[in-house]
């Protein structure tokens, strides 16, 4: 290789420093974590891998880990196609493509535990907006929403 070549990995050095200890620092500490007991940080006792045959060997989990494995299925079944729909669609001219690109990232810089309370506002029947187009068509008041009415119980 070529000094010009290798001179780039001198500038992403730092970002891979940074990075590793970000995330494999808490990495390894909830690893370690795992093989305790710990309620208070200065009493730990030793578990070993106690909870992992707990947790291999219940039915809930795997029950768990099969939606859990069908849901990702079914969106993944969705997101790639629509991805690359969405991809084939965007204009080749250059003067588009910086205005599209902009538009389909929008919805990431929305905070993904902001869209559930973004959509209870939307419906709330006293100043949301689809609340009182629901409620102006007939549908069934949601005033009810909470957060008791939609998670299971566990």
């Amino acid at each position: 290789m070529k000094e010009r070549d290798s001179i780039g990995w001198m500038y992403v050095l730092p970002a891979v420093l940074v990075l590793s200890l970000v995330g494999l620092v808490p990495l390894i500490t909830v690893v370690n974590y795992s093989f305790f007991e710990i309620f208070i940080l200065d009493a730990r006792f030793w578990v070993g891998l106690e909870w992992y045959e707990n947790i291999i060997s219940s039915g809930r989990f795997w029950a768990s880990f099969g939606r859990s494995t069908l849901f990702s299925m079914l969106i993944l079944s969705i997101q790639i196609p629509l991805g690359i729909a969405i991809a084939l669609c965007i204009p080749k001219r250059k003067i588009w493509i910086g205005t599209t690109l902009a538009v389909v990232a929008l919805p990431l810089l929305v905070p993904w535990n902001m869209i559930p309370s973004l959509w209870l506002a939307l419906l709330n029947p006293d100043t949301g907006i689809l609340g009182h187009v629901l409620g102006a068509v007939g549908w069934p008041s949601t005033n009810d929403l909470n957060a008791s009415t939609w998670i299971p119980d566990i």
